[in-house]
């Protein structure tokens, strides 16, 4: 018990709870967000799934086409409605039609 009191006595001692020196960083846009989080995407790629990030709805669907499909591809497709990939989704997501 002795040597526990001890040791919280030298954490208290070295531990400071007082505000950071930095300053606080400029509040950034969604879009400065998801650029900064597919940063390694060339700009063609990103404004290809843009519209999933932007629409629950659209994201929702595109996620569940490309994991039924396992189709690397179905994504981004889905997402940009590439050759009406988002509607042939939509078809066989949710009423299981194949075309």
């Amino acid at each position: 018990l002795t040597i526990l009191c001890i040791l919280i006595l030298l954490v208290i001692g070295t531990v400071s709870c007082r505000p950071s020196d930095r300053k606080p960083s400029q509040p950034r846009s969604e879009i400065q967000d998801l650029v900064g989080e597919f940063h390694d995407m060339d700009a063609a790629e990103f404004e290809r799934i843009r519209r999933c990030y932007e629409d629950d709805d659209t994201m929702e669907l595109c996620q569940r086409c490309a994991k039924a499909t396992k189709f690397k591809h179905a994504f981004p497709m889905c997402c940009s409605n590439e050759d009406s990939a988002q509607d042939w989704c939509k078809d066989y997501v949710y009423y299981g039609i194949q075309y």
